[in-house]
Order: C-alpha cells, then sequence, then structure tokens
C-alpha cells in the first residue's frame, strides 16, 4: 500500500483509490502538492520531509511486532517532546503519563467517557454521565456525538459502516445514560459572550446534571478552538472539582495543540486529562489524535476494566471499531488493551500519521521558544498589514476581506496558549490564527455570504485555477481553513493560520539570511500569504464569476472539482463521459466499449444508483462496485 493510501485509509486496502483522487474533506492532498498552506487549524498537507519517511515507518510497521514497537516509540518521542517525563504527582514525586493513540481526536472522547462511566457505575448512588461541550460549533464537528458516545460517521475508522448518532454500547442500559450538553461561545448574532456568562452556564449544567446525587459529570476545557479562544475559565473548572470532587472529569480539548512548551505537562499536574492531535498546528496529515491521562488516572479507567460493569459494556460495544490493541498504553491499561486485541484494520494509518507528525513535532520543538514567538508576532503583523492594503473592487469598508477583531482573553496565558503572552500596539493578543470576515460582491452589491458560498470558495482556494483565473488574480493552490459558523444568525468566516511547518520554513529562511535574533525579524514568506489572500480577495469579489460549479468549465478539470468536492462524504453523480476522464486520469484507460460493457452490469446491480435522464451514475456506489470486481 502507498503511503498517501495509508494515510487516508487506516490501513484498509480497498481504498487505496481514494487517494488518487485528490484531496481529503478538508480539500487538503493527502499527498505533498505544489500549493500554500495556511490552514493549518483544520487540516494541512503532508510535507515533503514528513512524507518521505513514510516507506520506511510502513516497513517497519509489517514486521510481526511492528505496530507495538512503532507505537511505543511514538509515545516516548512524544513524552520528550512535551517534557512529559519531568511530570511531578501531588506529592511531588516523579509520575508516568499514559499516551494512547487514536486513529483522530473523536476517538480519543471515548476513553474520557469511559472513565466517566467507570465513576457513574461505581458509585453508592449510581447514576448518568454528561459531557458538557464547550465552544461548541467551533471544535471538532464530531465532539459532540463522541463525547456523548455516539458514531459520528457512516464510514468508521475500520472501514465498518455505521449509523450516525446512534450509540457505541450495544445495551441501552448503558446508552441511555450518556448524554452531551453543548455550551457556545457566542451569542446567535455571532458576537462573543462574557466569559463570566460561559462560565455560569457551564456551573449551572454540571450541577443540573449531578443534582440526582449519582453519576458523573465531563467538563472540557477547550484550549484553542478553531476560532483561537479559550473557554471556560480554569477557575470555574477547579470550583466544580472542588465542590463535586470525583463526580467531575476535568478534560483539556488541546486538539489544536498551541500550546507553549511544558503546557500540557502543567495541565496534568493539575489534575486535567488532556485530549490533543497531531494533525492541526503540528501540521501533520489529517487525523490523528492521543489521549493523555496521569498515571492514576489511567489505572483507574483500567481497574473499572479489569471487571464488572464496564468491562462488560465495553465487550459488547463498537470501541473495536476505533480504536486497536497496539494503539493502548498498555503499560498503564492492560485491560483495555486486552479487550481491544484483534482490532488492527485501523492501527497502520494511525501510526504513519502520528510517525509522521512527529517530523514538525520534534524539528519544532528543537527551535529556541524565544526564537518562534518572534517568528508568530511577525507572521501577525505581515497578515494584518496585507488584509488592510489590499481589496478587490472596494473602497473603504466595502471590500472582500477583513479581520475579526475580537480580543483574546487572558484565559489563554493561564492554560499555555502559544504566543498568549505576546501582546500587539491595539491591547490585544497575538495568535497563530487570524479569522476573516468575508463579503461577496454578487448583482452589483457587497453582501455577506452563506456557508454553503464560503464552502464554495473553499474548494475554488485549493483548486489551480489554470486558465480560468483573471489577470490579476494568482491562480495557485491555496490551502487554508475551512468555513466556520458564528452562531446560528452570524455570518460565517474563513480563517488563515500558521502551524508548525511554515514556522520552521520561515526559521530556516531567516537563519540562511543571518537575520534570526533581530529586534524586528520581518515574515520571510510575505509573498505566500499575500498571494493566498489576494486569491480569496478575487474569488469574493467576482462572485458572480465564481459562485456556479461551471466556474471550472474543462472536463479534465470538472472531474477533478466534483471529486474534490464530495470525495470524503463519498457521495454525488458523475456523467459516464466524466467517469471515461476519471478512468484516463488513474492510470486506467478504458475504451468506450469497455465502460458501457461495465455500466451495463453495474446498472444490472444497482438501477437505482443511475439517472437515465442525465446519464449519471452515483459514483461512491459505482466505485465500491469497481473495487468489488
Amino acid at each position: 500500500m502507498s503511503v498517501a493510501a495509508c494515510i487516508v485509509s487506516g490501513g484498509d486496502e480497498s481504498l487505496e483509490i481514494l487517494p488518487r483522487l485528490g484531496m481529503n474533506k478538508f480539500n487538503v492532498p493527502n499527498a505533498p502538492a505544489p500549493g500554500i498552506n495556511r490552514g493549518s487549524c483544520t487540516s494541512s498537507m503532508p510535507s515533503t520531509k514528513a512524507f518521505a519517511i513514510g516507506p520506511s515507518v510502513l516497513a517497519r510497521l509489517e514486521a510481526p511486532s511492528g505496530a507495538a514497537e512503532v507505537a511505543a516509540d511514538i509515545r516516548d518521542r512524544l513524552r520528550k517532546a512535551w517534557s512529559l517525563q519531568e511530570m511531578l504527582g501531588y506529592d511531588g514525586l516523579p509520575l508516568g503519563t499514559c499516551v494512547t493513540l487514536s486513529p483522530s481526536g473523536t476517538e480519543v472522547e471515548f476513553l474520557f467517557l469511559l472513565l466517566a462511566l467507570g465513576r457513574a457505575f461505581s458509585g453508592k448512588k449510581q447514576g448518568d454521565v454528561t459531557s458538557i461541550v464547550t465552544c461548541a460549533g467551533e471544535v471538532g464537528g464530531t465532539t459532540t456525538q463522541a463525547s456523548g458516545g455516539r458514531h459520528a460517521s457512516e464510514r468508521l475508522p475500520s472501514g465498518s459502516q455505521a449509523k450516525i448518532g446512534t450509540s457505541i454500547f450495544s445495551t441501552d442500559a448503558v446508552a441511555s445514560r450518556v448524554k452531551a450538553v453543548e455550551v457556545t461561545l457566542r451569542e446567535t448574532n455571532g458576537d462573543l459572550r462574557s466569559p463570566a456568562d460561559v462560565d455560569r452556564e457551564v456551573e449551572a449544567s454540571a450541577k443540573e446534571a449531578l443534582a440526582p446525587g449519582g453519576g458523573c459529570c465531563i467538563v472540557h476545557l477547550v484550549a484553542g478552538c478553531r476560532t483561537g479562544h479559550v473557554s471556560p475559565s480554569v477557575a470555574a473548572c477547579e470550583r466544580l472539582r472542588r465542590h463535586y470532587g470525583g463526580r467531575i472529569l476535568l478534560l483539556v480539548d488541546a486538539s489544536q495543540a498551541r500550546l507553549r512548551d511544558g503546557a500540557i505537562r502543567e495541565l496534568l499536574e493539575r489534575g486535567f486529562g488532556v485530549l490533543a492531535t497531531g494533525s492541526k498546528f503540528y501540521a501533520g496529515p489529517a487525523f490523528s489524535g492521543a489521549a493523555i491521562m496521569r498515571e492514576e488516572m489511567a489505572k483507574e479507567l483500567d481497574g473499572y476494566l479489569a471487571s464488572g460493569p464496564l468491562r462488560d459494556a465495553v465487550i459488547q460495544s463498537a470501541l473495536k471499531e476505533y480504536l486497536g490493541a497496539p494503539l493502548v498504553d498498555s503499560t498503564f491499561m492492560p485491560a483495555l488493551a486486552q479487550l481491544l486485541s484483534g482490532a488492527g484494520a485501523l492501527v497502520n494509518g494511525t501510526l504513519l500519521r502520528w510517525s509522521l507528525s512527529l517530523v514538525h513535532i520534534e524539528d519544532y520543538h528543537s527551535v529556541p521558544a524565544d526564537e518562534r514567538d518572534q517568528l508568530i508576532g511577525a507572521w501577525h503583523r505581515d497578515v494584518t498589514t496585507i488584509i488592510e492594503r489590499i481589496g478587490y473592487g472596494s473602497i473603504g469598508y466595502r471590500r472582500a476581506l477583513s479581520i475579526l477583531s475580537e480580543e483574546l482573553h487572558p484565559f489563554g496565558a493561564e492554560v499555555g496558549l502559544l504566543a498568549s503572552s505576546t501582546i500587539t500596539s491595539t491591547g490585544h493578543f497575538t495568535s497563530t490564527i487570524i479569522n476573516l470576515q468575508c463579503r461577496v460582491f454578487a448583482g452589483g452589491k457587497w453582501r455577506m455570504p452563506t456557508m454553503d458560498e464560503l464552502r464554495h470558495a473553499h474548494r475554488l482556494m485549493a483548486l489551480d485555477l489554470g486558465q480560468q483565473a483573471v489577470a490579476f488574480m494568482p491562480r495557485r493552490r491555496c490551502f487554508i481553513a475551512d468555513p466556520v459558523a458564528l452562531g446560528s444568525e452570524g455570518a460565517p468566516i474563513l480563517s488563515v493560520a500558521i502551524g508548525a511547518s511554515e514556522i520552521l520554513e520561515a526559521h530556516a529562511a531567516l537563519r540562511a539570511a543571518g537575520t534570526l535574533g533581530s529586534t524586528e525579524i520581518t515574515w520571510p514568506l510575505s509573498e505566500d500569504d499575500e498571494t493566498a489572500l489576494k486569491k480569496l480577495a478575487g474569488l469574493l469579489g467576482d462572485w458572480d464569476r465564481w459562485s456556479s460549479n461551471e466556474a471550472v468549465s474543462s472536463e479534465e478539470d470538472l472531474v477533478k472539482y466534483k471529486f474534490y468536492q464530495h470525495e470524503a462524504q463519498l457521495q454525488g453523480l458523475i456523467s459516464t463521459k466524466q467517469l471515461g476522464i476519471l478512468f484516463e486520469r488513474l492510470g486506467m484507460p478504458i475504451t468506450d466499449l469497455e465502460l458501457q460493457a461495465l455500466l451495463q452490469a453495474f446498472l444490472s446491480e444497482n438501477p437505482r444508483c443511475v439517472d437515465i435522464k442525465t446519464g449519471s451514475v452515483k459514483y461512491e456506489t459505482f466505485m465500491d462496485f469497481i473495487l468489488m470486481n
């Protein structure tokens, strides 16, 4: 299997065709490609350096004990990069750290849910588990489902199928005892709520959940959501723990991993569990998660799984569809590893993605922290200046792009948010994420875009527009963060963000130029940022031209576009003519007669998947048909 295939499939050979189609659901390639990366708060394209180690990792994984050895190596390297080996317990003595890997940040939720269930089952008065998801809508789209113990996708990491919203637990006695409650960061119009208001809602939700006298409540503290905010406050979380003790399980969602050195260790020392990924700030391939627990927390969970009702619930659950034994830190959780033995279909892809992420993680943490902070500040100033300077066909406030100006509260410094100690001339904290308010010029006037329109613009940004690009608009592929809805009534936004790979590239450029350590450094990748922002402004400012799918007009580009648009969900129609072009692009040329014979065979088995009027087929079913035959 190719490296790109393993990145996408998690080791399922039947999916090898997918990465050859181009991009994942975030409109980012699964292999290195020419383009500008500024979307690390959503997904990053693998770097050439990281991708190059893929074959050697796959070779290691093919050995009889390869997965276990690679997983142990990844855990050791993460502990070193995050200074976890220096962690101290409440008594001031060294304490072990349990690192369990997962196919994505979503599956990490299940481990903390199991711990909460163990506490709920073992109490004198058994109760329910309530997961309080904060920054709802600005964290992973599947967080609420997963934290409530429910399937969040029709296609599971193992390759199996599921129904979205159904519980991973097979018995209603367990499934009915778990629920998730969302707490938003914003008002319905998109304005930020006051931190005190959010804290009050979180505390009230926990009080309501625990009022019957039993059960456990998981409280998420988001250490940097997709728009850069931290919520709720550490103080609110600690008030809840003081009042309710072990019935409160505090979980830091650090999936963005935009934290200063040592921050994860400090959060663990304060009694939080931590969820992190290698695929956001660290710019590894999409989908890699880690559950990080103090030694006693991991052993507590494993104790519940050694015998009793929680063990039985897990045996009868779909947990094996998400986690395999080599991913579990068996030093601390041998019972969980034993329960997951034999679940291996998704392991290799997870370990490959983490191995590629570690290339950036280790390189990034080898750069002095003050030099990294300098680069982050220089990038923030540079992008701010570019956005103030450009505007497409606009004057004054009527421009395609402007910065969503929101103060990042001091909570960021408290949890160790990256660069939150650097203050701009306006008094605002800098960030590695810049949120963009967008306007489209359509029908002779400027207006706010819809979510669907920004999704379309995001896809166009990721395409080489070729001859479609007008003379003054860049055609290059630019990978930025996909849209975020701000409140139920607020206008959606797009974002640009830098991750470890961009900081490393900029650091290398300054080192080569001999300008590191200067009092006021200049961001060396300014041209790329300007290209990406000009392309976005050009698309939005000429929306009548670009709002239609037909803006990508050649048959070849239309095939490419359709597959990029739907690949991750595998849904949509494709014409027979486009199918022929697709086979050609995949290096599998097929004659018209051969294609007609194949389509006839497909029609006989799947009559409802063909639109006779348009001559189109439902191509996700057609691709499955090809792979099976």
